[in-house]
């Protein structure tokens, strides 16, 4: 596997060596996988978000600020729930966020700070499993590397 396919699997150019099912890893995960260092959990988070809002400038901050690996935006929905003992009808944008467990305080914080919203839906799904190489580049996309990087820009 070439160097492209490497960065369109992680989206990075820190390929290092070959996995062990044949596709790159970084050689943060490879150091990791040699010294046997605890990986943080991937969660996914899920945020809905007004209509009338900027929800792909909000997406954007999550994962440039480096506590997202990616934030999938879906189309319009239709939110009814009891709001103050009222029964109450909304539409909004449901935002599923990939990240891992050591940045769930940062994305609360980052969250709480841009989120129009004085009580935003924020509730944290624990990962039952997944493909490996998929939560290795969560890992790695969110990471001290990633994040160093983030804040540098």
């Amino acid at each position: 596997m070439g160097h492209e396919a490497c960065k369109f699997l992680f989206r990075s150019n820190r390929c290092s060596r070959i996995g062990r099912k044949g596709y790159r890893v970084s050689r943060r995960i490879a150091n990791e996988e040699r010294v046997g260092v605890a990986e943080p959990e991937v969660v996914v988070i899920l945020i809905t978000f007004p209509t009338d809002g900027d929800v792909m400038a909000f997406a954007t901050t999550l994962v440039r600020d480096g506590a997202a690996a990616c934030v999938s935006v879906l189309p319009e929905t239709e939110s009814v729930y009891r709001w103050h003992g009222v029964i109450e009808q909304t539409r909004e944008r449901q935002l599923i966020v990939k990240t891992t467990s050591d940045r769930v305080s940062e994305l609360r914080r980052l969250v709480s700070d841009l989120h129009p919203f004085d009580t935003p839906e924020f509730l944290v799904l624990r990962d039952a499993g997944g493909d490996e190489r998929y939560l290795a580049w969560v890992r790695d996309a969110v990471g001290p590397a990633a994040h160093t990087e983030a804040v540098a820009d």
